[in-house]
């Protein structure tokens, strides 16, 4: 009797299950696919708008605090994409209200060679002229109003310095600019401004001298130079 049950089991019918399973899962992720992609899309989207919006947010907090702390910089004028993430990730008022301002003072305000020039500058001056060393030469010269695209021959002059400017010393009226070439004004990009700075002294009527660098200097051949001013 046993037998021919177990013989009656062995030949019914075979159920496959795996291919069942299959199915369920193709119509799981037919149904629920769309929904996750859709989703993570919705998801990503929304992270990115937060951060656009908290970066706009330390964006303008830090123009405030650069208007009230009168400390302004790339960052706060023209923020691209980096300058976004770099005000987003900074601590709450910058380098100014954590009392860490990004400047440290020049041991010296000449070159030794500027140095050596300048007290041999003086000698020869005598007390006839007031030496202004490092003056930008914006601050010597002005573009002239109503000149066609101005702030392009402002910025010319206002990235450039002139190394000493001789003043009259009743009315620090400028009286002529003197530049010292060293072995950095050989290079090509040097010409050029050099060339620049001659071009603009002379349409501004300021005489221009140049000296070139050496070891020793003759205050009598510098002198003689000068005296050409006063004439």
């Amino acid at each position: 009797m046993l037998s021919l049950i177990e013989l009656l089991a062995n030949t019914g019918p075979v159920y496959d299950n795996t291919q069942a399973t299959e199915q369920f899962k193709d119509g799981m992720w037919s149904f629920w696919g769309p929904i996750f992609k859709w989703g993570f899309g919705l998801l990503c989207g929304f992270i990115l708008l937060c951060l656009c919006v908290l970066a706009g947010l330390a964006y303008f907090r830090n123009q405030n605090n650069a208007v009230a702390t009168g400390m302004t910089d790339a960052s706060t004028q023209k923020p691209g994409c980096l300058g976004f993430l770099q005000v987003l990730l900074s601590p709450p008022g910058g380098a100014a209200e954590r009392g860490r301002w990004p400047y440290a003072k020049k041991k010296y305000l000449l070159s030794k060679a500027e140095f050596s020039f300048y007290r041999v500058l003086s000698q020869a001056c005598g007390g006839s002229f007031v030496i202004c060393p490092k003056v930008r030469l914006g601050d010597l010269i002005y573009v002239r109003k109503g000149t066609d695209k101005r702030m392009s021959w402002v910025n010319r002059i206002n990235r450039s310095h002139i190394d000493f400017v001789l003043c009259d010393p009743q009315t620090m009226q400028p009286l002529a600019a003197v530049e010292l070439d060293d072995s950095s004004h050989d290079s090509e990009r040097a010409k050029q401004r050099d060339a620049m700075k001659d071009k603009a002294c002379a349409a501004a009527g300021l005489p221009l001298l140049r000296f070139k660098a050496q070891r020793s200097y003759d205050p009598a051949k510098i002198a003689e130079r000068l005296l050409k001013l006063k004439s």
